[in-house]
């Protein structure tokens, strides 16, 4: 997340020594926040995949969003990583 401006980056996940991450941020925070100045990122990251992944992540990734965009005043984005797409078909 650094090297597309530097920023200010904001883990809400916990790490190993090796800075490997073992878990997601606790509810109602994004994993990690970026502010880089004019617009500011989510980063939403999830081990799950088909439907599990659409009834776990569906609803918070958008909260996260909208509370991000609504706190800084920014224009915000979000990028979601995932092992396999989100289909809730």
């Amino acid at each position: 997340m650094t090297i597309l401006d530097g920023g200010n980056i904001v883990e809400n996940i916990k790490s190993d020594d090796n800075g490997n991450p073992f878990s997601t941020a606790s509810g109602n925070m994004a994993d990690i926040v970026c502010d880089y100045g004019k617009f500011a990122l989510a980063v939403e990251v999830t081990m799950q995949s088909g439907q599990k992944q659409y009834e776990m992540e569906g609803e918070p990734v958008s909260r996260h969003l909208a509370k991000l965009k609504n706190e800084t005043g920014k224009e915000a984005y979000c990028f979601f990583i995932a092992p396999k797409s989100m289909n809730p078909a």
